[in-house]
């Protein structure tokens, strides 16, 4: 799963080990995305969420900056319920330590909204947090981070998360997994996210990959 397009509040510079750039400034128009979401192409809304990794160097109060995505995170939310879609979430810690978690902020909104249906996008949050989103009956996706090296904590998490709420992901041209790991990643290497998980979990990759597959069909209706 892959298909969805970022707004940056602010302008954002940007780099993900394969290209750097600086995000222009955007406004969320509900009346733009309602028009768009009328093509029976567009299945849900996102990505969209809480991004705190690089909030220090935006140029404003970090309170500010904050509030502002939390407004806006809520006023996707209201779409998102509005036309019966199920929502992506993008959510990203700071790259410092700040007062409060980017998960623990979401989960505080998302509760409120008992009729969201959403996946937690390429997860990289803690167990506990990741047992919240599930009991709300959200999906958690895992993307070529979990065949990582040095990524057990993730790894730990894919183990317990059920399959039954677990999708998978490339978030291509980022996070290539091993063994292309350093390269450009392409949809197809989506096979190795699977392979770990099988491994993790103790099934077969064919079974992972029917799961999943099944997964984001009824959860996106497709």
């Amino acid at each position: 799963m892959r298909s969805s397009i970022p707004i940056h509040l602010f302008s954002t510079h940007v780099d993900e080990d394969e290209i750097q750039f600086k995000s222009r400034e955007e406004k969320f128009d509900p009346a733009q995305y309602r028009e768009l979401a009328k093509s029976k192409k567009v299945v849900g809304i996102g990505e969209c969420g809480l991004d705190y990794y690089r909030i220090e160097g935006v140029g404003q109060p970090i309170d500010i900056i904050k509030q502002r995505q939390k407004e806006i995170f809520v006023q996707q939310i209201a779409l998102a319920l509005e036309l019966n879609l199920p929502m992506e979430i993008h959510c990203r810690d700071s790259s410092t330590p700040l007062t409060t978690s980017a998960y623990d902020d979401i989960y505080a909104i998302v509760k409120e909204y008992p009729k969201l249906r959403a996946i937690m996008h390429c997860y990289l949050g803690t167990w506990e947090q990741a047992q919240k989103f599930l009991d709300l009956g959200f999906f958690i996706s895992f993307s070529g981070i979990v065949t990582f090296k040095n990524a057990k904590a993730l790894q730990e998490i894919a183990r317990q998360t059920p399959i039954e709420q677990m999708v998978i992901e490339t978030d291509c041209p980022y996070l290539t997994p091993d063994p292309y790991r350093g390269k450009r990643n392409e949809p197809v290497y989506v096979e190795f996210v699977a392979q770990k998980i099988a491994v993790l979990k103790g099934i077969t990759l064919a079974e992972v990959a029917q799961k999943t597959t099944e997964n984001a069909r009824n959860f996106f209706k497709i």
